[in-house]
């Protein structure tokens, strides 16, 4: 049996609008407000819920090969546990937003602050950019939204969050390699003295 789903803001009742049949291909770009800072809500805390929907009718694919019920669509359950849509490192991403807003954005540790724009001037004119993008791409090519990745952090952080987003896609795309995962990784490690994902290499 094929379930549906579609990303709601939690407590208010509105018409489904993109609705796929994997919750990491939900495009919350098309969803959350673009801003930088709204763009991290969800990953932070419950803002927005995975709906899980029953097709009223027959289920036909639009122009974007997306699925549509013209005699509508009943929620069967909504859960703020977005996990599923940011795939397989959720907890790993969500753990590194949450700590890098309080340590790099907030009023957190000034000296792990500095290291950590140290680390990525160091890298930035070695690849760092050309790495972000292979793993929006990467992002891209399965399907998941690229637009709305590449908006998380916006310019204070990021690199290690779209590579912990990517880090299952690996190989997917050219230039979407250990290397650039390294390369996007490496300033976290180099200023927390851990690594942002618990089974990459601590050197």
């Amino acid at each position: 049996m094929v379930t549906y789903y579609a990303l709601a803001e939690t407590g208010r009742d509105s018409e489904p609008f993109i609705i796929t049949t994997d919750p990491r291909k939900l495009v919350p770009s098309e969803v959350i407000e673009e801003d930088a800072e709204q763009a991290i809500l969800p990953l932070l805390n419950p803002a927005y819920s995975i709906a899980t929907l029953e097709p009223a009718g027959p289920v036909t694919l639009d122009g974007d090969d997306l699925p549509e019920c013209r005699d509508g669509w009943t929620v069967t359950k909504l859960d703020g546990d977005l996990s599923p849509m940011f795939g397989p490192q959720a907890a790993q991403i969500r753990a590194a937003v949450a700590e890098a807003e309080r340590v790099l954005i907030g009023d957190g540790d000034g000296e792990t602050a500095q290291a950590y724009a140290d680390a990525i001037d160091a890298v930035y004119e070695h690849g760092y950019p050309e790495a972000e993008r292979m793993a929006i791409e990467a992002l891209d090519a399965y399907g998941a939204d690229g637009c709305w990745w590449d908006e998380v952090g916006a310019c204070a952080y990021g690199g290690e969050v779209k590579a912990l987003a990517a880090r299952d896609l690996i190989g997917t795309v050219p230039g979407w390699t250990q290397e650039a995962y390294d390369l996007l990784t490496g300033p976290w490690l180099a200023a927390f003295g851990r690594p942002v994902h618990p089974d990459d290499k601590d050197r």
